[in-house]
């Protein structure tokens, strides 16, 4: 329930940004800047908690296809609405977003 509301809020903070911010930034810029930040703060939180199982049996242990696929159809997603952002409606993004 948590992760739903900060993931929807983030949604409309970075509309926002990119549609009312003073920046010009594009929007390939700004992914990688969101990204950056959240690979720090995921490293970090993994390593305070499972450093020992993550020595021994490395980050991809129990990775199966499955996951995998789920991956790149997550990333995948992620690219097609990010290509429709700057121009869609909230309307549009809601669609796309579920």
């Amino acid at each position: 329930m948590c992760g739903c509301l900060t993931s929807g809020f983030a949604g409309v903070y970075f509309e926002m940004v990119l549609k009312y911010g003073s920046s010009k930034a594009s929007i390939w810029l700004r992914n990688m800047q969101l990204s950056i930040i959240g690979l720090f703060v995921s490293m970090a939180s993994c390593y305070s908690r499972d450093m020992e199982q993550l020595s021994s049996r490395g980050w991809f242990a129990g990775y199966n296809n499955t996951v995998w696929a789920v991956i790149v159809l997550q990333a995948a997603g992620g690219l097609v609405k990010d290509s429709f952002l700057a121009d869609a409606s909230s309307d549009l993004l809601t669609v796309l977003c579920c």
